[in-house]
């Protein structure tokens, strides 16, 4: 936000990550997070993060302590009209990516269905 602060720029934008936010120790990167932010907001990465026995870990989409129903929720109700991209950081037990990549889509697809069921 500092940087936001001295370059006062419509043409700064930025990254919004909550995965990367939560890994990085904020506890709830939405609605937290997200809210001081929303404004700059012109692309968004998803992955899912935990922490366990003190150890971070990377999850699929979903299963982790992201909250992004709520995150997809306010983008939309923010008319949020960007990319969202799926960062698969998560590897499965057998290490493939291409199994970490399909449960995170599957994780949000399943988030996104919830949501679009409720309109």
């Amino acid at each position: 936000l500092r940087l936001f602060e001295q370059f006062d720029s419509p043409n700064l934008k930025l990254i919004w990550d909550p995965g990367n936010a939560h890994a990085a120790g904020e506890e709830r990167p939405y609605p937290d997070g997200y809210e001081r932010i929303k404004h700059k907001v012109i692309h968004v990465h998803m992955k899912d993060s935990t922490f366990r026995n003190g150890k971070h870990l990377w999850l699929p989409i979903g299963e982790g302590d992201v909250d992004y129903e709520g995150q997809l929720r306010a983008l939309k109700r923010d008319g949020y009209d960007g990319v969202v991209s799926i960062e698969t950081h998560y590897r499965p037990p057998s290490g493939s990516k291409i199994e970490g990549t399909r449960r995170s889509f599957e994780g949000l697809m399943r988030i996104i269905e919830r949501i679009g069921r409720e309109d």
